[in-house]
């Protein structure tokens, strides 16, 4: 009797097709940004869509009205932010499908209330921006997104912030409505730091359910009217 391999052989090679598919998908659908060696934004992929910079970006130091461009050395997802003194500053970036988010994990130099940290980025694409905290403000100021520190020292971290320094998240808010929905809801589930309700299991699955639970629970209430 002869035996065939050839079925065997089929069985592997769709395997490896599958395989190497979600190695592609997994690549295509990762968020990334990069920076050169002038501090500058020289790469923001969200939802795997690379966004198209235009303008000024990257980190500046502010004190007393006159700013300076900071200095930025990449090495995987870490960030040494520097002025080439004695301010410095380490950020963590960290990676989803749908969105990246950036934290601030360490800074030396830093100790007042007239300096403040900034980080800036232009592109055409619509951004969505979730600050984590209290201590980053955003704004928009000419479709520039601005996410800033205002008051940087440890004892206002310690203080009023439980010891955490500032973060924020971005994502694609140009993406069609249930998609959206889709990246709001895992970026809560994944995010630790944003605040939730006492509700388990903290999926994107279950996040979606409550807020659509909670929609029908409480929006026919700001419908009603007293006569």
């Amino acid at each position: 009797m002869k035996i065939s391999l050839s079925p065997f052989s089929s069985l592997l090679q769709a395997g490896l097709i599958i395989l190497w598919m979600g190695i592609i998908s997994s690549i295509w659908g990762a968020s990334e940004l990069k920076f050169g060696s002038s501090g500058k934004v020289t790469s923001l992929v969200l939802a795997g869509k690379s966004c198209k910079l235009s303008g000024d970006s990257g980190f500046f130091l502010i004190t007393n009205g006159k700013e300076k461009r900071l200095r930025v050395s990449q090495k995987e997802n870490l960030l040494d932010v520097s002025d080439g003194g004695n301010h410095q500053f380490l950020f963590r970036v960290d990676t989803y499908d749908r969105h990246l988010s950036v934290h601030l994990i360490k800074a030396e130099g830093v100790d007042d209330l007239v300096t403040e940290l900034e980080f800036r980025l232009s592109t055409s694409a619509k951004l969505g921006v979730v600050p984590m905290d209290r201590m980053v403000r955003v704004s928009f100021r000419k479709k520039q997104l601005q996410c800033t520190w205002s008051y940087l020292g440890p004892w206002v971290w310690k203080k009023y912030h439980d010891g955490r320094l500032g973060n924020f998240a971005l994502y694609d808010d140009g993406a069609p409505d249930n998609e959206v929905d889709r990246t709001l809801a895992e970026l809560w589930a994944q995010e630790k730091s944003l605040p939730r309700p006492a509700v388990t299991p903290w999926t994107p699955e279950r996040i979606l359910q409550w807020v659509d639970e909670f929609e029908r629970k409480f929006t026919p209430a700001k419908n009603t009217t007293f006569t």
